[in-house]
């Protein structure tokens, strides 16, 4: 038997399958045609054929053999039985495990959760400043890999919100895209606040007294909050006093535990979505 393929996989569900006779009286009179699927019953397709070719079709997948047997006229038969058939039709469905919405690493992890059917891939890539309009890019090749590579180690740029697809193929050579995953890369601290003054307040007791402090936001846009610390040492910063979130331009905060004869430092530093100070 010869079956109209260059390898024992394929995509399709239409075969084309051809077979030569031999016999030295030559007076072979017809065939008949069988298929099974591997560990099933072998199943008679058509029989009393004189043509040495035979189309199959089938609409479920799986690994089949197909067989001819041969009569002549003394009933005598003979039969050739071919090599296993592995026909897929469906498309891989890979999904790219999550990863983080944000992170400051230089390099990021990319793995797939359902690796079954899969031979190799080809990871694409879209970028662009954080912030800015993504809808014109165009999905850019990074590489291909086997199956066997995962997962992908992707070195990444500060300030840029990446888009990562995969194309996943298995050995039919069907092919399926994955989910679509987005990370944003922020390395950089927040910028400082401005305007930091201090002034004192009323007496609250004979011996303290309160402390009004006050500033201008960060010019960064991708702050949480203020943190305001308080030491009674220029060489160290000290301990967190209060936490203010961010969002107002202009913000205050008044100590109301500050004993008069003490001298008292204090900084604020805002903290962005990366908890870097």
């Amino acid at each position: 038997l010869d079956i109209d393929l260059e390898e024992n996989f394929t995509n399709q569900n239409w075969i084309e399958i051809y077979w030569t006779a031999y016999d030295d009286n030559d007076i072979i009179t017809h065939y008949d045609f069988y298929y099974k699927i591997i560990n099933q019953s072998w199943i008679l397709e058509e029989s009393n054929m004189v043509e040495k070719d035979k189309g199959f079709y089938t609409d479920e997948d799986g690994i089949y053999q197909f067989m001819v047997v041969g009569y002549d006229l003394a009933g005598n038969q003979g039969f050739s039985i071919s090599e296993s058939i592995h026909i897929d039709t469906k498309e891989p469905t890979p999904i790219i495990t999550d990863i983080p919405s944000v992170t400051d690493s230089t390099t990021i992890s990319i793995n797939l959760e359902n690796k079954e059917d899969i031979t190799n891939l080809t990871l694409f890539y879209k970028l662009n400043k954080e912030g800015e309009n993504n809808l014109n890019n165009i999905w850019k090749k990074y590489d291909d890999y086997l199956i066997s590579n995962l997962p992908l180690d992707v070195n990444v740029q500060e300030g840029y919100e990446y888009q990562f697809q995969i194309l996943a193929y298995d050995l039919a050579r069907n092919h399926g895209n994955s989910n679509i995953v987005y990370i944003i890369i922020d390395q950089e601290k927040p910028e400082k606040v401005k305007n930091l003054k201090l002034s004192e307040g009323k007496t609250i007791t004979n011996s303290s007294i309160d402390i009004s402090i006050s500033f201008t936001a960060s010019p960064s846009q991708d702050l949480t909050e203020y943190r305001i610390y308080r030491s009674i040492s220029s060489s160290d910063k000290g301990e967190i006093i209060a936490s203010i979130p961010s969002g107002e331009q202009y913000l205050s905060y008044k100590d109301k535990n500050v004993v008069i004869g003490k001298t008292y430092h204090y900084s604020v530093v805002a903290i962005d979505r990366m908890n870097f100070e």
